[in-house]
């Protein structure tokens, strides 16, 4: 499991995806996690993968506006309040597997974008708006509301909307996403930690992996990589396969939520 933490922190790092939807089912189909440990470990996973790559980012010579981070984050925080209620009386139903199979395109979209951008840069609307502090406020709330509605990683939508609508450079773009997520996992890791949710044994080592390999991807990120396509196909790759297996995963599921026994 440390192994496996070094391996999914790094491709965390390098690609803004908060990997904890990948660390999750990955611990319950090797550790047999019941899902609040589960989920509780994933969410530690995040937090911990996420600030270390930021930090290793950072340590490389990739700075960003930490407080630009800051607001977005607070905007993916509240759109994650107003969310979480109408999504936990949903199931997976159809709107939900157009979103993510609308997710396909965005990153087939993403991955052709950073191989076209050793040639002729990246194409953004740059929005002005969107390049202020409300306009960061808005992409973190519309990135947080969305991503809790329709049960998928926050990084996959910030990545690009920072990129494309707010004309910040990819590099840039995906340390920005690392901070927002762990800045948004510090509060849940710690109530889970407090329900004993979080595991301290394999999935414990599991955590110390990511932070590993985060820091590490996140050092690469800024030493080797800011001019390379590789982080942006790496993003369209990891958003492509977390889509398909959430779509993979609920096949056969019941669309409507279970109603109350009266």
């Amino acid at each position: 499991m440390f192994v496996m933490g070094i391996v999914v922190g790094a491709l965390g790092g390098i690609s803004g995806i908060g990997m904890q939807v990948a660390a999750a089912p990955t611990m319950a189909f090797l550790l047999g996690f019941n899902e609040d440990k589960q989920k509780g470990t994933g969410i530690a996973f995040g937090l911990f993968a996420s600030a270390a790559a930021a930090i290793g980012a950072g340590y490389g010579g990739l700075h960003v506006d930490t407080s630009q981070a800051i607001v977005l984050a607070v905007g993916a925080f509240f759109g994650v309040l107003v969310a979480a209620r109408p999504a936990s009386q949903t199931g997976f139903g159809i709107a939900r597997r157009i979103a993510h199979t609308l997710i396909m395109p965005l990153g087939l979209f993403v991955i052709m974008t950073g191989v076209q951008s050793r040639v002729s840069g990246t194409q953004a609307l740059a929005v002005e708006e969107l390049r202020t502090g409300g306009g960061y406020a808005i992409i973190g709330f519309v990135a947080g509301a969305v991503s809790a509605y329709f049960q998928m990683a926050m990084g996959v939508l910030v990545v690009p909307a920072l990129i494309f609508m707010s004309a910040l450079g990819a590099p840039k773009a995906i340390v920005t996403s690392l901070i927002v997520i762990a800045v948004a996992s510090f509060l849940p890791a710690m109530t889970r930690a407090g329900a004993g949710q979080i595991d301290r044994g394999a999935g414990f080592w599991m955590l110390v992996g990511g932070g590993i390999g985060g820091f590490a991807g996140g050092v690469l990120l800024a030493r080797n990589l800011q001019t390379s396509p590789i982080p942006l196909v790496s993003f369209g790759i990891i958003a492509m396969f977390l889509s398909a297996y959430t779509l993979y995963r609920n096949t056969g599921t019941d669309s409507t939520p279970k109603q109350p026994v009266e």
